[in-house]
């Protein structure tokens, strides 16, 4: 059943917001969350983003050492380390108190709400909505049910892999959206610009500016 607004609010019902912001940055040089634009950090732009349509909010950080804006959020920890990327989705999926999941990574800072109210209206039955460009998918930008991505992701862990496209090929019912579908809402599809050097962030800005 797809997910409806609240009236009064904008918020969507059953809707759990999962912000992931604990990678290791190896490539920027220095935690990507704290970098800003204009005068927000990334982490800040991507909450306000999620805030207006979710009324549930994780944020999802490596260790506790990771020290994070106060945010209106549940603060989640890496319960399984040496896991890679999984250990932040099963962390954070374990502790949603709904049964749909949007994730969000925190370095995509120009994401908007309607990207993923639009994945959230072609969720439907399936276990997941995934934007796709030719073979290349981004299912960290990506719409769940929360109890099949999880049961996915644990296997996909427990079988000696650590790449999320693996757990996402454990789901059976994905429906891909392609990128060009999109750009009715954001016509140069920045929410798609993921920032992992410093080349990233110069050219983010200066588009942005």
């Amino acid at each position: 059943m797809i997910a409806k607004p609240y009236t009064t609010t904008g918020k969507i019902m059953g809707i759990t917001a999962i912000i992931l912001a604990g990678g290791e940055s190896r490539r920027m040089g220095k935690e990507k969350r704290t970098l800003t634009l204009g005068n927000r950090s990334f982490l800040r732009a991507v909450y306000d983003t999620m805030e207006t349509f979710t009324q549930e909010i994780i944020i999802s950080y490596s260790s506790p050492l990771q020290k994070g804006e106060k945010l209106n959020a549940i603060n989640v920890y890496d319960e399984i380390k040496g896991a890679g990327p999984l250990a932040g989705l099963i962390s954070s999926l374990k502790a949603a108190k709904n049964e749909t999941v949007a994730f969000a990574p925190v370095d995509a800072p120009a994401i908007s709400p309607e990207l993923y109210i639009y994945m959230i209206n072609a969720l439907e039955s399936f276990d997941a909505v995934i934007p796709k460009k030719g073979n290349y998918i981004e299912p960290l930008i990506a719409i769940y049910k929360r109890e099949e991505f999880l049961n996915a992701c644990e296997k996909t862990l427990y079988a000696g892999y650590k790449h999320v496209r693996k757990a996402v090929e454990r789901l059976e019912k994905v429906r891909y959206v392609d990128v060009e579908e999109f750009r009715q809402f954001d016509r140069n599809l920045l929410c798609f610009e993921n920032v992992n050097t410093p080349q990233d962030y110069s050219r983010l800005k200066n588009i942005l500016g």
